[in-house]
């Protein structure tokens, strides 16, 4: 036991203590057996009390890769470059990707129904212990996002995002990393926002808050803002089916026509289901992009009426349940969070190229007439300023020579064969987001609403 604290004192900042000079390794053998069968004895006293005390004071669970303020914030968020391992042989970054004895550790301990009463007797009792390996960078550890943290909201288990910022920031525009941080934090049932936002200040000492920011905020009294939301997973969502598609391709129109049916009920009703931009940002730069995160706020899922499963499965009404979001099918991202939805059905609505061109040029221009002065007149409507497209038609261009190139784009189409057409279409957004997700298609005859 002293060689193992004495080699975490020389890779960390952490000063080796005395006081636990006198543990041997089978009392760690012992404590490792016990949190491993789910026994943590939080009323322990006399040499009990003593062991679980320097594991505390170590952010140490037997065997596990994180300890003194090694956790996966620090060396996972870009554990190519984490100096966390490199100069521990027997450890290197598939710390990060593999399941680590301290997560082993925490499934084991916090499946016991009676075991933490409130959210703060498992911080005060097991907090320093398992939080290491229970906070990560949002959007960042990947690894933990896609495996994890799934695995732990469908046991029961909560997750939190922490969002806090420094009170040294000079910055007119805050820059992550530096001026704010954003972290996921994963605890059990018992605690809640609420408790978590009450405790924020021994979860900071718990995760080794000067480590995250870089020296930068060394207590909670140096953060400005601490904002807590509890977060769920695609996977959790009851969600039956998803209606997506390119802009005028009849999405609306099937989800008018399916939401006819008494047994279907659409998010959202008629509208198209608003959803949540990534966490590095605060509105979307491009109006049909589709960033949404794999961790939402659940108060976004509670707000829409979406049911949220844990554990115990399923309690609502048989009806299904659906939405329309056309944006998804440019996001591989967004489409993989669908598929991620156990059962779903992802319905893709299709036009053809030609047509489809035809539709949305109608509708950019709609109101005015085809001929060529009225399509001028909407260019010129449509810009920002009317001198800059005056300028470049005195140059030759502007709106009319426009109106040619689309209709010479139309003209080429044409003369495509259907399948080339086909393909050009589903390029269209940023690279193939179908690439790596597997559908299966089928053709509909939809009945024509009036």
């Amino acid at each position: 036991m002293r060689s193992l604290l004495l080699h975490l004192w020389s890779i960390t900042a952490l000063p080796f203590s005395e006081k636990y000079a006198d543990l041997s390794p089978d009392d760690l053998s012992r404590v490792a057996v016990e949190l491993f069968a789910g026994r943590l004895n939080c009323s322990a006293s006399g040499h009990e009390e003593h062991v679980l005390d320097a594991l505390r004071h170590y952010n140490a669970v037997p065997n596990s890769c994180f300890a003194a303020g090694l956790g996966r914030v620090l060396c996972c968020t870009t554990p190519k470059a984490s100096p966390c391992f490199q100069s521990v042989s027997e450890f290197d970054d598939n710390c990060c990707a593999e399941e680590d004895a301290c997560l082993v550790a925490f499934e084991a301990v916090a499946s016991k129904a009676d075991q933490f009463s409130s959210c703060e007797e498992f911080l005060h009792c097991a907090g320093a212990i398992f939080l290491p390996c229970l906070t990560w960078t949002l959007e960042a550890d990947r690894i933990f996002e896609d495996t994890f943290v799934p695995r732990l909201l469908l046991s029961g288990h909560r997750c939190f995002s922490l969002h806090f910022f420094s009170k040294s920031s000079s910055q007119s525009e805050p820059v992550l990393g530096e001026d704010f941080w954003l972290l996921g934090l994963c605890t059990p049932a018992a605690c809640s926002a609420e408790s978590i936002r009450t405790n924020a200040a021994e979860i900071m000492h718990d995760i080794h808050l000067p480590s995250i920011t870089g020296m930068r905020a060394i207590d909670i009294n140096d953060l400005k803002h601490v904002a807590v939301n509890e977060l769920v997973h695609w996977a959790q969502l009851r969600i039956d089916f998803a209606i997506v598609g390119p802009p005028n391709a009849g999405t609306s129109s099937l989800q008018k026509t399916l939401s006819k049916h008494p047994n279907i009920r659409f998010i959202d009703g008629i509208h198209e289901l608003s959803v949540p931009s990534s966490w590095h940002r605060s509105i979307e730069l491009w109006g049909w992009q589709c960033t949404a995160p794999k961790l939402l706020p659940k108060h976004w899922a509670e707000d829409h009426l979406i049911e949220v499963m844990s554990g115990k499965g399923s309690t609502s009404s048989p009806a299904i349940v659906g939405f329309r979001n056309p944006k998804f099918i440019y996001s591989k991202q967004c489409l993989q969070n669908l598929k991620s939805i156990p059962g779903i059905k992802i319905i893709t609505m299709w036009r053809d190229p030609i047509d489809w061109m035809w539709s949305s040029l109608s509708r950019a221009y709609e109101g005015f007439d085809t001929s060529p002065e009225d399509f001028r007149r909407a260019w010129h409507q449509l810009a920002d300023t009317d001198k800059e497209v005056v300028a470049m038609s005195r140059a030759g261009g502007g709106g009319y020579d426009c109106y040619i190139i689309l209709l010479l784009l139309i003209l080429l189409l044409r003369l495509l064969p259907p399948y080339a057409t086909s393909r050009a279409f589903a390029q269209f957004g940023p690279g193939d987001p179908w690439n790596g997700v597997e559908i299966t298609t089928a053709a509909v005859n939809l009945p024509t609403l009036p």
